[in-house]
Formats: structure tokens, C-alpha cells, sequence
């Protein structure tokens, strides 16, 4: 959230707009296969909620949606480049969280 609110600061809503895609993307991509894994290590009571919100996204097709949005706001060459930068420091975030989750 420092990143984001930092980035937000300096360079306006770009960087939140990315993060959002970003989940959304990683969220259509991995968030089903994560969450049938959860159900099935540690019982489907555990992840309702998970598992609801996974079809909800999909129902209101939240990637597309986030997908158009982005394009909405990359303008030309550079914000291009500003929002794969904020992707390649989303990335290695992401897998902090996953690895603090194991380490857990």
C-alpha cells in the first residue's frame, strides 16, 4: 500500500488502475486453481467466501472489465512504460505475500 500511495502521490491514478488490473488478471488467472487447493487442504467451509468471490468476478467479468479500464488510461509510450514498470514491482510483492502466507 506504501508503494501505491506513493506512486498515486507522484504520479497519479495510473498506478492504482494497474494494481487493480493486475489482481484482476492474476485473479482470473490463479485465484479458482488457489481456492479449489484451499478447499481441498483444509475443507470448502474454509473458503466460501474465497470461492464466492472467485464467481463473482467471473460473473461480472471483472478482468475485462479492469482490461478496458487500463487501456482508457495509457495515453502513449510512456504511461505504457510507467505501468509495466508498477507490474514488474507488483510481481515480486505478490510473491512476498505468498512466501509470508507459507512461512506462516
Amino acid at each position: 500500500m506504501g508503494y501505491l500511495n506513493f506512486c498515486v502521490d507522484k504520479f497519479g491514478p495510473l498506478a492504482a488502475i494497474t494494481w487493480d488490473w493486475f489482481l484482476e488478471y492474476y485473479g482470473e488467472k490463479y485465484n479458482s486453481f488457489i481456492t479449489q487447493k484451499a478447499a481441498k487442504e483444509m475443507g470448502k467451509n474454509l473458503v466460501l467466501g474465497a470461492a464466492a468471490h472467485v464467481a463473482y468476478d467471473e460473473e461480472e467479468d471483472h478482468s475485462s472489465m479492469m482490461t478496458e479500464m487500463l487501456s482508457s488510461v495509457i495515453k502513449n509510450e510512456n504511461d505504457l512504460k510507467l505501468a509495466i514498470t508498477h507490474i514488474n514491482q507488483f510481481v515480486p510483492m505478490v510473491g512476498e505475500y505468498f512466501n509470508s502466507l507459507k512461512q506462516t
